[in-house]
Protein backbone atom coordinates (compact mmCIF):
# COMPACT_ATOMS: atom_id res chain seq x y z
CA UNK A 1 0.00 0.00 0.00
CA UNK A 2 2.76 2.54 0.69
CA UNK A 3 4.36 2.13 -2.87
CA UNK A 4 1.03 2.51 -4.19
CA UNK A 5 0.62 5.77 -2.10
CA UNK A 6 3.84 6.69 -3.25
CA UNK A 7 3.91 5.54 -6.85
CA UNK A 8 0.06 8.23 -6.86
CA UNK A 9 2.10 11.46 -5.65
CA UNK A 10 4.33 10.89 -8.34
CA UNK A 11 1.70 10.96 -10.98
CA UNK A 12 0.25 13.96 -9.77
CA UNK A 13 3.21 15.65 -11.04
CA UNK A 14 1.45 14.86 -14.83
CA UNK A 15 -2.19 15.74 -13.44
CA UNK A 16 -2.99 19.26 -14.55
CA UNK A 17 -5.97 17.99 -12.19
CA UNK A 18 -4.42 19.38 -8.83
CA UNK A 19 -4.94 23.43 -10.67
CA UNK A 20 -7.55 23.00 -11.04
CA UNK A 21 -8.08 22.52 -7.20
CA UNK A 22 -5.80 25.30 -6.45
CA UNK A 23 -7.79 27.39 -8.47
CA UNK A 24 -11.27 27.13 -7.10
CA UNK A 25 -9.41 27.79 -3.40
CA UNK A 26 -8.56 31.32 -4.70
CA UNK A 27 -11.91 31.39 -6.08
CA UNK A 28 -13.64 30.40 -2.80
CA UNK A 29 -11.63 33.27 -1.30
CA UNK A 30 -12.00 36.09 -4.20
CA UNK A 31 -15.69 35.21 -3.91
CA UNK A 32 -16.24 35.29 0.16
CA UNK A 33 -14.01 38.94 -0.07
CA UNK A 34 -16.63 40.05 -3.04
CA UNK A 35 -19.36 39.44 -0.53
CA UNK A 36 -17.73 41.49 2.16
CA UNK A 37 -17.85 44.51 -0.14
CA UNK A 38 -21.64 44.09 0.28
CA UNK A 39 -21.84 43.19 3.80
CA UNK A 40 -22.45 45.76 6.30
CA UNK A 41 -19.31 46.54 9.09
CA UNK A 42 -16.15 46.06 8.74
CA UNK A 43 -14.99 42.52 8.59
CA UNK A 44 -12.29 41.16 10.61
CA UNK A 45 -9.69 37.99 9.57
CA UNK A 46 -11.58 35.29 12.05
CA UNK A 47 -15.15 36.48 10.20
CA UNK A 48 -13.95 36.19 6.58
CA UNK A 49 -11.97 32.97 7.35
CA UNK A 50 -15.34 31.50 8.72
CA UNK A 51 -17.24 32.70 5.54
CA UNK A 52 -14.34 31.25 3.62
CA UNK A 53 -14.76 27.99 5.33
CA UNK A 54 -18.82 27.90 4.94
CA UNK A 55 -18.70 29.05 1.03
CA UNK A 56 -16.02 26.21 0.89
CA UNK A 57 -17.87 23.59 1.69
CA UNK A 58 -21.27 24.69 0.12
CA UNK A 59 -20.39 26.02 -2.81
CA UNK A 60 -16.71 24.26 -3.83
CA UNK A 61 -14.94 22.07 -2.32
CA UNK A 62 -17.74 18.76 -2.49
CA UNK A 63 -17.50 18.63 -6.14
CA UNK A 64 -13.61 19.89 -6.55
CA UNK A 65 -12.56 16.92 -4.32
CA UNK A 66 -14.82 14.59 -6.25
CA UNK A 67 -14.01 16.34 -9.37
CA UNK A 68 -10.03 15.44 -8.63
CA UNK A 69 -10.28 12.10 -7.44
CA UNK A 70 -12.16 10.75 -10.40
CA UNK A 71 -9.54 12.19 -12.88
CA UNK A 72 -6.70 10.05 -11.12
CA UNK A 73 -8.90 7.31 -11.47
CA UNK A 74 -10.25 7.84 -14.97
CA UNK A 75 -6.90 8.37 -16.24
CA UNK A 76 -5.89 4.89 -15.54
CA UNK A 77 -8.05 3.94 -17.97
CA UNK A 78 -8.05 6.55 -20.70
CA UNK A 79 -4.15 5.68 -20.20
CA UNK A 80 -4.53 2.06 -20.68
CA UNK A 81 -2.50 1.50 -17.77
CA UNK A 82 -5.26 -0.06 -15.87
CA UNK A 83 -5.10 -3.40 -18.04
CA UNK A 84 -1.25 -3.32 -16.96
CA UNK A 85 -1.65 -2.43 -13.29
CA UNK A 86 -4.00 -5.63 -12.64
CA UNK A 87 -1.73 -7.66 -14.56
CA UNK A 88 1.10 -7.05 -11.48
CA UNK A 89 -0.85 -8.41 -9.69
CA UNK A 90 -2.32 -5.46 -7.57
CA UNK A 91 -6.77 -5.55 -7.32
CA UNK A 92 -8.58 -2.81 -8.55
CA UNK A 93 -9.48 -2.27 -4.48
CA UNK A 94 -5.95 -1.88 -3.88
CA UNK A 95 -5.82 0.73 -6.65
CA UNK A 96 -8.58 2.41 -5.55
CA UNK A 97 -7.77 2.52 -2.14
CA UNK A 98 -4.11 3.86 -2.29
CA UNK A 99 -5.88 6.78 -4.31
CA UNK A 100 -8.55 7.39 -1.55
CA UNK A 101 -5.75 7.98 0.50
CA UNK A 102 -4.16 10.38 -2.11
CA UNK A 103 -7.33 12.23 -2.19
CA UNK A 104 -7.41 12.88 1.45
CA UNK A 105 -3.84 13.98 1.56
CA UNK A 106 -4.99 16.30 -1.58
CA UNK A 107 -7.77 18.13 0.75
CA UNK A 108 -5.25 18.85 3.65
CA UNK A 109 -3.39 20.43 0.89
CA UNK A 110 -5.84 22.51 -0.78
CA UNK A 111 -7.49 23.38 2.74
CA UNK A 112 -3.46 25.18 3.16
CA UNK A 113 -3.56 26.61 -0.30
CA UNK A 114 -6.90 28.25 1.04
CA UNK A 115 -5.38 29.55 4.17
CA UNK A 116 -2.53 31.02 2.42
CA UNK A 117 -5.08 32.79 0.33
CA UNK A 118 -7.50 33.87 2.67
CA UNK A 119 -4.54 35.16 4.80
CA UNK A 120 -2.85 37.08 1.49
CA UNK A 121 -6.40 38.58 0.72
CA UNK A 122 -6.85 39.67 4.72
CA UNK A 123 -3.44 41.40 4.44
CA UNK A 124 -4.16 42.85 1.12
CA UNK A 125 -7.77 44.36 2.55
CA UNK A 126 -6.48 44.81 5.63
CA UNK A 127 -8.64 43.48 8.09
CA UNK A 128 -8.28 43.39 11.56
CA UNK A 129 -7.43 40.72 13.89
CA UNK A 130 -4.64 38.83 11.88
CA UNK A 131 -2.33 37.38 14.49
CA UNK A 132 -0.22 33.49 14.51
CA UNK A 133 -3.16 32.56 16.64
CA UNK A 134 -6.32 33.00 15.05
CA UNK A 135 -4.30 31.98 11.88
CA UNK A 136 -3.32 28.59 13.65
CA UNK A 137 -6.96 28.03 14.61
CA UNK A 138 -8.72 28.88 10.85
CA UNK A 139 -5.53 26.33 9.47
CA UNK A 140 -7.00 23.75 12.04
CA UNK A 141 -10.91 24.65 11.04
CA UNK A 142 -10.29 24.62 7.15
CA UNK A 143 -7.93 21.06 7.20
CA UNK A 144 -10.48 19.31 9.83
CA UNK A 145 -13.41 20.86 7.19
CA UNK A 146 -11.96 20.00 3.83
CA UNK A 147 -11.20 16.60 5.99
CA UNK A 148 -14.50 15.57 7.09
CA UNK A 149 -15.86 16.49 3.41
CA UNK A 150 -13.74 14.61 2.11
CA UNK A 151 -15.23 11.72 4.30
CA UNK A 152 -19.23 12.15 3.38
CA UNK A 153 -18.39 12.60 -0.52
CA UNK A 154 -15.83 9.23 -0.31
CA UNK A 155 -18.87 7.08 -1.10
CA UNK A 156 -19.59 8.73 -4.36
CA UNK A 157 -15.67 8.61 -5.53
CA UNK A 158 -16.24 4.86 -5.00
CA UNK A 159 -19.15 4.40 -6.27
CA UNK A 160 -18.45 6.40 -9.83
CA UNK A 161 -14.96 5.36 -9.97
CA UNK A 162 -15.58 1.59 -10.27
CA UNK A 163 -17.50 3.13 -13.59
CA UNK A 164 -15.70 4.12 -16.94
CA UNK A 165 -16.67 7.78 -17.57
CA UNK A 166 -19.32 8.23 -14.82
CA UNK A 167 -17.08 10.59 -12.54
CA UNK A 168 -18.91 13.47 -13.73
CA UNK A 169 -22.00 12.46 -12.60
CA UNK A 170 -20.63 12.09 -9.21
CA UNK A 171 -19.30 16.12 -9.86
CA UNK A 172 -22.67 17.05 -10.39
CA UNK A 173 -24.40 15.33 -7.71
CA UNK A 174 -21.36 16.38 -5.19
CA UNK A 175 -22.80 20.15 -6.22
CA UNK A 176 -25.69 19.75 -4.84
CA UNK A 177 -24.74 17.63 -1.99
CA UNK A 178 -22.48 20.44 -0.65
CA UNK A 179 -25.08 23.08 -1.62
CA UNK A 180 -28.35 21.29 0.02
CA UNK A 181 -25.44 21.99 3.46
CA UNK A 182 -26.78 25.21 3.69
CA UNK A 183 -29.91 24.98 4.30
CA UNK A 184 -29.46 21.69 6.47
CA UNK A 185 -27.63 23.65 8.32
CA UNK A 186 -29.93 26.70 8.67
CA UNK A 187 -33.08 24.02 9.81
CA UNK A 188 -30.75 22.12 12.79
CA UNK A 189 -29.61 19.68 11.07
CA UNK A 190 -25.56 20.08 11.14
CA UNK A 191 -25.46 16.98 13.06
CA UNK A 192 -27.39 14.94 10.51
CA UNK A 193 -26.32 16.19 7.50
CA UNK A 194 -23.46 14.24 6.07
CA UNK A 195 -21.74 17.36 4.38
CA UNK A 196 -22.07 19.66 7.85
CA UNK A 197 -21.08 17.58 10.52
CA UNK A 198 -17.43 18.97 9.99
CA UNK A 199 -19.18 22.12 12.10
CA UNK A 200 -19.78 20.49 14.98
CA UNK A 201 -16.40 18.90 15.05
CA UNK A 202 -14.27 22.16 14.30
CA UNK A 203 -16.83 24.14 16.63
CA UNK A 204 -18.07 26.56 13.61
CA UNK A 205 -20.04 29.25 15.47
CA UNK A 206 -19.70 32.29 12.45
CA UNK A 207 -22.90 34.04 13.57
CA UNK A 208 -24.07 30.88 15.68
CA UNK A 209 -24.73 30.41 19.55
CA UNK A 210 -21.91 28.76 21.44
CA UNK A 211 -22.62 25.16 22.19
CA UNK A 212 -25.28 24.30 19.38
CA UNK A 213 -23.75 21.07 17.98
CA UNK A 214 -24.69 17.36 19.21
CA UNK A 215 -20.69 15.81 19.38
CA UNK A 216 -22.12 12.76 19.82
CA UNK A 217 -24.52 12.47 16.52
CA UNK A 218 -21.71 13.82 14.56
CA UNK A 219 -19.46 10.71 15.82
CA UNK A 220 -22.53 8.60 14.39
CA UNK A 221 -23.07 10.26 11.20
CA UNK A 222 -18.81 10.24 10.93
CA UNK A 223 -19.01 6.09 11.52
CA UNK A 224 -21.66 5.53 9.28
CA UNK A 225 -19.98 7.01 6.24
CA UNK A 226 -16.81 5.61 7.34
CA UNK A 227 -18.73 2.14 7.58
CA UNK A 228 -20.76 2.36 4.08
CA UNK A 229 -17.21 3.80 2.37
CA UNK A 230 -15.14 0.33 3.71
CA UNK A 231 -18.44 -2.01 2.50
CA UNK A 232 -18.49 -0.80 -1.07
CA UNK A 233 -14.51 -1.01 -0.82
CA UNK A 234 -14.39 -4.14 -0.18
CA UNK A 235 -17.21 -5.04 -2.76
CA UNK A 236 -15.10 -2.43 -5.30
CA UNK A 237 -14.54 -3.75 -8.84
CA UNK A 238 -13.70 -2.19 -12.15
CA UNK A 239 -17.53 -2.05 -13.77
CA UNK A 240 -15.89 -0.98 -16.86
CA UNK A 241 -17.56 -1.31 -20.41
CA UNK A 242 -16.17 -3.54 -22.77
CA UNK A 243 -16.66 -1.91 -25.72
CA UNK A 244 -14.20 1.53 -25.53
CA UNK A 245 -15.25 3.56 -28.69
CA UNK A 246 -18.77 3.12 -27.13
CA UNK A 247 -17.66 3.86 -23.48
CA UNK A 248 -15.52 6.84 -25.07
CA UNK A 249 -18.58 8.45 -26.50
CA UNK A 250 -20.76 8.08 -23.66
CA UNK A 251 -18.12 10.02 -21.63
CA UNK A 252 -18.02 12.82 -23.90
CA UNK A 253 -21.57 13.28 -24.47
CA UNK A 254 -22.40 12.77 -20.54
CA UNK A 255 -19.60 14.91 -19.45
CA UNK A 256 -20.87 17.83 -21.40
CA UNK A 257 -24.61 17.45 -20.13
CA UNK A 258 -23.56 17.41 -16.98
CA UNK A 259 -21.16 20.42 -17.37
CA UNK A 260 -23.86 21.81 -19.32
CA UNK A 261 -26.51 20.77 -16.23
CA UNK A 262 -23.93 22.51 -13.17
CA UNK A 263 -23.77 25.65 -15.16
CA UNK A 264 -27.56 25.84 -15.74
CA UNK A 265 -28.06 25.43 -12.28
CA UNK A 266 -25.67 27.62 -10.70
CA UNK A 267 -27.31 30.36 -13.09
CA UNK A 268 -30.47 29.37 -11.41
CA UNK A 269 -29.53 29.53 -8.30
CA UNK A 270 -27.28 32.90 -8.42
CA UNK A 271 -30.62 34.31 -9.74
CA UNK A 272 -33.40 33.28 -7.55
CA UNK A 273 -30.77 33.95 -4.63
CA UNK A 274 -29.37 32.26 -1.26
CA UNK A 275 -30.85 35.26 0.92
CA UNK A 276 -27.39 36.93 1.86
CA UNK A 277 -25.05 35.90 -1.02
CA UNK A 278 -27.55 37.63 -3.02
CA UNK A 279 -27.78 40.69 -1.78
CA UNK A 280 -23.70 41.18 -0.91
CA UNK A 281 -22.89 40.19 -4.63
CA UNK A 282 -25.20 42.79 -5.83
CA UNK A 283 -23.72 45.31 -3.52
CA UNK A 284 -20.07 44.62 -3.71
CA UNK A 285 -20.74 44.91 -7.88
CA UNK A 286 -22.09 48.61 -7.30
CA UNK A 287 -19.37 49.35 -5.18
CA UNK A 288 -16.84 47.72 -8.51
CA UNK A 289 -18.83 49.47 -10.95
CA UNK A 290 -18.30 52.96 -9.20
CA UNK A 291 -14.69 52.52 -8.84
CA UNK A 292 -14.58 51.62 -12.23
CA UNK A 293 -16.28 54.23 -13.43
CA UNK A 294 -13.58 57.08 -11.94
CA UNK A 295 -11.41 55.68 -14.74
CA UNK A 296 -13.11 54.39 -17.55
CA UNK A 297 -15.94 56.82 -17.59
CA UNK A 298 -19.91 56.10 -16.34
CA UNK A 299 -20.98 54.06 -19.77
CA UNK A 300 -19.51 51.13 -19.54
CA UNK A 301 -21.02 51.58 -16.17
CA UNK A 302 -24.38 52.52 -16.94
CA UNK A 303 -24.60 49.54 -20.00
CA UNK A 304 -23.70 46.90 -16.25
CA UNK A 305 -25.75 48.70 -14.10
CA UNK A 306 -28.96 47.95 -16.87
CA UNK A 307 -28.04 44.04 -16.91
CA UNK A 308 -28.08 43.99 -13.18
CA UNK A 309 -31.38 45.74 -12.57
CA UNK A 310 -32.56 43.03 -14.79
CA UNK A 311 -30.98 40.08 -13.33
CA UNK A 312 -32.31 41.76 -9.95
CA UNK A 313 -36.15 41.76 -11.47
CA UNK A 314 -35.62 38.01 -12.21
CA UNK A 315 -34.06 36.65 -9.13
CA UNK A 316 -36.15 38.63 -7.05
CA UNK A 317 -35.71 39.73 -3.38
CA UNK A 318 -35.66 36.43 -1.62
CA UNK A 319 -33.91 38.30 1.11
CA UNK A 320 -37.24 39.24 3.05
CA UNK A 321 -38.65 37.34 5.57
CA UNK A 322 -41.43 34.69 3.64
CA UNK A 323 -44.94 35.51 4.28
CA UNK A 324 -45.72 32.53 6.53
CA UNK A 325 -42.83 33.02 8.81
CA UNK A 326 -44.13 36.79 9.51
CA UNK A 327 -45.53 37.44 12.72
CA UNK A 328 -48.05 39.97 11.42
CA UNK A 329 -49.89 40.05 8.04
CA UNK A 330 -47.71 42.44 5.01
CA UNK A 331 -49.33 43.77 1.95
CA UNK A 332 -47.39 45.23 -0.40
CA UNK A 333 -47.87 47.75 -3.14
CA UNK A 334 -46.40 48.91 -6.56
CA UNK A 335 -42.91 47.00 -5.12
CA UNK A 336 -41.44 45.02 -2.82
CA UNK A 337 -40.78 48.62 -1.06
CA UNK A 338 -43.58 49.98 0.43
CA UNK A 339 -46.79 48.39 1.48
CA UNK A 340 -48.30 48.09 5.26
CA UNK A 341 -47.81 45.33 7.98
CA UNK A 342 -49.70 44.94 11.26
CA UNK A 343 -48.26 42.97 13.94
CA UNK A 344 -48.42 41.32 17.48
CA UNK A 345 -45.95 40.25 18.86
CA UNK A 346 -45.19 37.98 22.48
CA UNK A 347 -42.17 36.91 23.73
CA UNK A 348 -40.82 36.81 19.90
CA UNK A 349 -36.91 36.72 19.37
CA UNK A 350 -35.86 37.40 15.67
CA UNK A 351 -35.24 39.63 13.09
CA UNK A 352 -37.66 40.66 10.06
CA UNK A 353 -37.13 42.29 7.01
CA UNK A 354 -40.47 43.12 5.50
CA UNK A 355 -39.81 45.81 2.71
CA UNK A 356 -36.83 46.59 0.04
CA UNK A 357 -34.68 44.47 -2.49
CA UNK A 358 -31.40 45.14 -4.27
CA UNK A 359 -32.59 47.51 -7.41
CA UNK A 360 -29.56 48.74 -8.53
CA UNK A 361 -31.83 51.44 -9.77
CA UNK A 362 -35.45 51.89 -8.36
CA UNK A 363 -38.07 53.07 -11.17
CA UNK A 364 -40.55 54.54 -8.77
CA UNK A 365 -37.44 56.71 -7.45
CA UNK A 366 -35.48 57.14 -4.39
CA UNK A 367 -37.67 58.65 -2.21
CA UNK A 368 -39.15 56.54 0.47
CA UNK A 369 -41.52 57.58 3.27
CA UNK A 370 -41.80 55.77 6.20
CA UNK A 371 -44.82 55.97 8.87
CA UNK A 372 -44.47 53.33 11.84
CA UNK A 373 -46.36 53.20 15.48
CA UNK A 374 -44.32 51.18 18.40
CA UNK A 375 -45.70 49.59 21.26
CA UNK A 376 -43.55 48.03 23.47
CA UNK A 377 -44.91 46.28 26.88
CA UNK A 378 -41.48 43.83 27.13
CA UNK A 379 -38.47 43.00 26.27
CA UNK A 380 -36.64 44.91 23.39
CA UNK A 381 -37.61 45.97 19.71
CA UNK A 382 -35.58 48.14 16.94
CA UNK A 383 -37.27 48.94 13.62
CA UNK A 384 -34.72 49.69 11.44
CA UNK A 385 -33.03 50.53 7.79
CA UNK A 386 -30.12 49.03 6.29
CA UNK A 387 -28.34 50.66 2.91
CA UNK A 388 -25.57 48.21 1.05
CA UNK A 389 -22.63 47.99 3.20
CA UNK A 390 -23.98 50.82 5.74
CA UNK A 391 -24.51 49.78 9.18
CA UNK A 392 -28.22 49.37 10.22
CA UNK A 393 -29.92 52.44 11.12
CA UNK A 394 -32.27 52.41 13.95
CA UNK A 395 -35.56 54.31 13.43
CA UNK A 396 -37.73 53.47 16.53
CA UNK A 397 -36.82 51.61 19.60
CA UNK A 398 -39.77 53.56 21.85
CA UNK A 399 -43.17 53.68 22.50
CA UNK A 400 -44.55 56.08 19.69
CA UNK A 401 -44.72 57.19 16.18
CA UNK A 402 -41.80 57.48 13.73
CA UNK A 403 -42.23 59.25 10.45
CA UNK A 404 -39.85 60.15 7.75
CA UNK A 405 -38.72 60.56 4.38
CA UNK A 406 -35.64 58.54 3.35
CA UNK A 407 -33.34 58.39 0.20
CA UNK A 408 -32.49 55.04 -0.71
CA UNK A 409 -28.98 54.03 -2.10
CA UNK A 410 -28.59 51.88 -5.24
CA UNK A 411 -27.74 48.28 -4.35
CA UNK A 412 -29.67 46.62 -1.29
CA UNK A 413 -31.96 48.17 0.35
CA UNK A 414 -34.19 47.29 3.47
CA UNK A 415 -36.60 47.75 6.52
CA UNK A 416 -37.28 45.19 9.14
CA UNK A 417 -37.65 45.08 12.92
CA UNK A 418 -35.07 43.35 15.33
CA UNK A 419 -36.69 41.78 18.60
CA UNK A 420 -35.69 40.25 21.54
CA UNK A 421 -37.84 38.67 23.68
CA UNK A 422 -40.41 41.20 22.50
CA UNK A 423 -43.68 41.75 23.35
CA UNK A 424 -46.13 44.42 21.66
CA UNK A 425 -47.48 45.49 18.42
CA UNK A 426 -46.21 47.24 15.60
CA UNK A 427 -47.78 48.90 12.38
CA UNK A 428 -45.45 50.00 9.40
CA UNK A 429 -46.77 52.23 6.25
Amino acid sequence: MARLIKTELWKLKRYSVIWIGIATMLSVVLLTCFMEMGTPGTPTFSSFSDNVIWNSFSLIFPATIVLIAGYMIERERTDDTLKNIMAIPVSFRSLLLGKVFVCGMISVFLAIVELLFTALISLFSRYEGIALGSVMRSLAQMVGMNCFVFISVLPVIVFTGQRAGAFMTGVAFAFFYGFIGTFASGHGLSCLYPVTIGLGFINYQNGMEAGTYNIFRCVVVLLIMLVITAVMLLLAQDRSKTQKNKRQRGYSMTGKRILCIILICMGTLSLSGCNSIYQALSDGTEKILDMASDTVGDTPKNTALDIMDALNEIGGNTVLTSESSLQGERTTGIDNYVGTYSAEYKDFSKTEYLFGGVDVEREQGNELTVECVLKVDSGTAKVFWISGSEKPVSLIETDGTYKETITLSSGSNYIGIECEDFTGSMELN
